[in-house]
């Protein structure tokens, strides 16, 4: 994984990136995993159709490496308009953004989507989940990842600390214009407290996600 502008120490390495074999992506290391993430199975969006889906929360350094990168995306979608177009569009239409939760108030976010299936209905691969790398014997040999299974140890779990791997794309699709970040994978890094069983769900919770335009994006072209 290449530099991100950071001097980190042979003990600790970046918290955000370029992925070294496939530049398009980035990756982000520590971040939490949110409440209701759909990650072992889709659930249905706004729209009805089958996403798999994670709010993760993330550093300040994080989002501001995030938003440099939906400038950079946007720029290529939208060229001379794009730093109009980008300073006129809503929060909602930034995948990556300080959210105001009412359970956990203010928090630097980024909302990761994939949908299981295109418009045509032909199946999209999931988000690839790994179980956390080990290193066994006296010369440290890493041992390849195993892929999660939902609730065996080391798997992860809403409130779990992870690396995520996501890819920044903008749309501007049937009038609706945004950036997303497509849901290409997590690796478990370590346990954070669950947040299943602590968060109540209420009628307000499903007005807020009515005012989400980004559940609403789906077409062929746009895997998520």
């Amino acid at each position: 994984m290449q530099d991100n502008h950071q001097s980190p120490t042979k003990k600790e390495l970046p918290k955000f990136g370029h992925v070294k074999k496939n530049p398009q992506l980035l990756y982000l290391k520590s971040v939490r995993v949110g409440p209701f993430a759909a990650l072992y199975r889709p659930q249905p969006n706004l729209s009805g159709k089958d996403q798999y889906s994670a709010v993760c929360i993330i550093s300040e350094e994080q989002l501001a490496f995030l938003d440099g990168e939906m400038r950079r995306v946007a720029k290529d979608l939208w060229k001379d308009q794009a730093k109009e177009i980008y300073s006129k569009l809503r929060p909602e239409s930034k995948a990556a953004r300080v959210r105001d939760d009412k359970y956990l108030g203010e928090f630097p976010s980024v909302k990761v989507t994939r949908n299981a299936k295109t418009e045509a209905g032909k199946p999209i691969p999931a988000p690839k989940l790994f179980q956390k790398t080990v290193k066994v014997g006296p010369d440290q040999s890493k041992v390849p990842a195993k892929p999660c299974v939902e609730g065996e140890p080391g798997s992860i779990y809403d409130g779990c600390y992870v690396t995520l791997i996501l890819e920044p794309k903008a749309y501007d699709y049937k009038g609706a214009k945004g950036v997303k970040f497509d849901f290409h994978g997590m690796s478990f890094e370590r346990d954070g407290e669950p947040f299943v069983g602590r968060l109540a769900v209420s009628a307000d919770d499903f007005e807020e996600l009515a005012d989400d335009p980004e559940e609403d994006q789906d077409s062929d072209e746009l895997a998520w």
